[in-house]
């Protein structure tokens, strides 16, 4: 599905109802451009310079054609904020590409990912875009750009794609094949001149021994070595006629899986090409892709062993002639504001510079107002207010802390002052009043090993979940029964409850078993022989009844 956002980037819907869904990509540029036909009366939304997103790029609407029952839509890969940079004037002398690409991408938020690719070389041009710019670099460091417009990524590398023994045969995958050769551009020898006239002649019969020479003049090089493998490199192509397939391929690697590895292709990757008919094998590069990605079976490509045509050719000559009517008056003599010196070591005590563009700066102290910076790497950095959107943090210490929301996996605190504490679960391994203090706390279950309190208020204290005893083990009280014990652990007296179920007052003897007095009565055993003392009985408290004699003699 696609998405389709307004001129402000605000998501607006999905696109479902499209049909002719088509992504061309070009090896040349990087450049990519996406078509299909939307139905006229689902229209609504869809205007020039919004954006459509797919799952791997964003692109810019630019043209819109009403064609009846549907409309036809075309957009284009974004990179307005690279065509939005303007330069008056650029000048990177013998950088590596990292750092010119970093120095023309500077203020756009886009970044610059470069892969095994360190030679050094110039880049200067004037009235021109930072798109422009990547594209000039492209040919003088003879090197081919991925744009990642999702996540504003420029992927630089030598060669782009590779070479994974895929082909394309008239006899399993090519269904038609449309061929152009021309030799406009064709040439077997280069005279190449530099800055100070440095000079070197490279020769190339790979095709033909004709002499064709092609006097190629850049004093952006300054450096022989420089000069002489940009030439040979550029020879390469230039001594073959240029051949270009047009290959309608039915993709096999979408269409069924078991041909996933073997006949998978990619923009940049070098195939081998086999047509019967006409006596051709060949390897050849994939410099174009037209891809349906809802109707795999359209695909199509091109194919040539070279990228340089005849029309880069010529342009490379029409850039010489801009850059030079850039630098003179009408009458041919330099233009006096175009005059540009070129030292090598400058110094200076004092300077106001109104601009200043370096592909590479080294400064001790720096004081500015403001800077938009699109990386920023310190190693150590004191900011009073900072404000950012996202912050991947290895290690942070902060003297004070305030948050909405915090979430992680662990929280190591020594001291936590909270009004609220809320969660799924909470495990606390040493908590006491030392270090927590709690105004009200409502807790549902308390397991505690040990609670040191100094007060303890409770409406009611169970004696069922509480058992109550001395220290020295003399007193006990456990659910409804009390129980008083001598210094050998022998129950001497229980109140309360027993273990029938009856409420009564026991007394015991020392052997801990002998009952002497409970709640019928004292017991014989409670009275020893000569135990009771004449004064202890009461005036007439005994008769004959209790005697049980009718006289006594």
């Amino acid at each position: 599905m696609l998405q389709l956002y307004d001129k402000n980037k605000n998501k607006l819907k999905g696109l479902t109802k499209y049909k002719d869904y088509c992504i061309e990509s070009v090896l040349k540029t990087g450049d990519k451009t996406l078509s299909f036909l939307y139905p006229s009366k689902f229209i609504d939304g869809i205007v020039e310079e919004g954006y459509i997103r797919n799952k791997t790029d964003e692109f810019v609407i630019k043209e819109m054609a009403d064609r009846g029952d549907w409309t036809s839509i075309k957009a284009q890969m974004n990179v307005e904020d690279l065509e939005g940079k303007a330069w008056e004037h650029f000048n990177t002398t013998e950088q590596t590409i990292e750092n010119c690409l970093n120095l023309a991408c500077a203020g756009t938020g886009w970044t610059v990912q470069v892969n095994n690719v360190s030679k050094k070389r110039t880049v200067k041009k004037t009235n021109c875009s930072s798109w422009d710019l990547i594209q000039e670099a492209k040919k003088i460091y003879r090197v081919e750009i991925e744009f990642d417009t999702l996540n504003k990524i420029i992927y630089v590398k030598e060669k782009q794609g590779q070479d994974k023994g895929v082909y394309f045969s008239d006899e399993i995958n090519l269904k038609a094949l449309d061929i152009e050769s021309n030799s406009y551009d064709f040439y077997t020898k280069i005279i190449a001149i530099g800055k100070e006239n440095i000079k070197v002649e490279v020769e190339n019969f790979q095709y033909s021994n004709k002499v064709k020479t092609l006097i190629w003049k850049d004093e952006r090089y300054t450096v022989l070595e420089n000069l002489r493998e940009d030439a040979t490199a550029k020879l390469q192509e230039l001594s073959k006629p240029r051949k270009s397939y047009s290959a309608d391929v039915i993709d096999l690697a979408n269409l069924n899986s078991k041909y996933k590895n073997i006949l998978n292709y990619k923009l940049g990757d070098t195939i081998t090409l086999i047509y019967k008919d006409k006596k051709i094998r060949e390897k050849q590069r994939i410099v174009k892709i037209v891809e349906y990605p809802d109707e795999p079976e359209r695909n199509s490509c091109e194919i040539a062993n070279t990228t340089l045509d005849f029309i880069d050719i010529q342009k490379e000559f029409q850039d010489t002639a801009d850059t030079v009517n850039n630098i003179t008056e009408d009458n041919g003599t330099i233009s006096e504001e175009a005059i540009k010196v070129t030292v090598k070591n400058l110094t200076i005590d004092k300077a106001d510079i109104n601009s200043l563009n370096a592909a590479v700066a080294r400064i001790g102290t720096l004081e500015a107002t403001k800077a938009n910076i699109t990386e920023l790497n310190a190693v150590n950095a004191k900011i009073t207010n900072l404000q950012v959107n996202k912050a991947e943090i290895t290690d942070l210490i902060a003297g004070n802390i305030k948050f909405d929301v915090a979430t992680g996996g662990t929280l190591d605190l020594q001291t936590l002052l909270s009004k609220f504490v809320t969660g799924e679960n909470g495990q606390f391994l040493n908590l006491t009043t030392d270090n927590v203090t709690i105004s009200n706390a409502l807790i549902k279950d308390v397991i505690a090993k040990s609670i040191s309190v100094e007060d303890l208020k409770a409406s009611i204290i169970s004696t069922n979940k509480f058992r109550i005893t001395s220290d020295n083990g003399g007193i006990e009280i456990v659910g409804a029964t009390q129980q008083f014990k001598d210094k050998n652990n022998k129950v001497r007296i229980q109140m309360g409850q027993d273990t029938q179920g009856n409420f009564n007052f026991i007394l015991r003897g020392e052997d801990g078993t002998t009952t002497l007095i409970d709640h019928t009565g004292i017991k014989e055993k409670a009275i020893a022989d000569k135990l009771i003392k004449s004064n202890m009985v009461a005036d007439n408290a005994i008769g004959e009844q209790q005697i049980n004699y009718s006289s006594l003699v």
